[in-house]
C-alpha cells in the first residue's frame, strides 16, 4: 500500500495470515488496513483492504466485496462482467464533493452577480 500510497491505518490487533494448507504465511500477521471506496457502474460502497505481500498481485477481492456487489462472472473466460472496478481513497472522495460544492457556489455566486455603473 505504501507503493500505491493509499494511506494506512495500524489495527488495533494483528490479523494472522495462513496458507492454503494451514500453515503460517511466511510474511507474518497483518498489522495494517486501509479503507477504500469501492465503484462498480452507479454501486459505491467503502471497503477495508489489509495490507500483505500478494507478490505480483495489488488487490484481492474477497467475499466481502462479492457479497456487496454480487457481479456476474464470465466463468469460462475467467472475467467479471459489466462495468469496470474503481477503488479511491475516502479522501480523495471527500476532496472531490469539496471540489463540487465550491465550483456550485462559484456558479451561483456569477449568476448573481449584478453589475451597476453610474449614468
Amino acid at each position: 500500500m505504501a507503493r500505491l500510497r493509499l494511506g494506512t491505518k495500524k489495527l488495533n490487533f494483528q490479523r494472522p495470515v495462513y496458507n492454503v494448507d494451514g500453515t503460517m504465511n511466511r510474511h507474518g500477521t497483518i498489522t495494517h488496513a486501509c479503507d477504500l471506496m469501492v465503484k462498480q457502474g452507479n454501486k459505491k460502497v467503502q471497503q477495508r483492504f489489509y495490507v500483505s505481500n500478494l507478490g505480483k498481485d495489488r488487490f484481492i477481492l474477497g467475499y466481502p466485496w462479492f457479497w456487496a456487489f454480487n457481479p456476474d462472472i464470465d466463468w469460462e473466460e475467467a472475467k467479471l462482467k459489466g462495468p469496470g472496478i474503481k477503488m479511491e481513497t475516502i479522501r480523495h472522495e471527500v476532496m472531490e464533493k469539496a471540489r463540487s460544492y465550491i465550483q456550485k457556489l462559484k456558479t451561483q455566486i456569477a449568476a448573481t452577480k449584478v453589475e451597476c455603473f453610474p449614468w
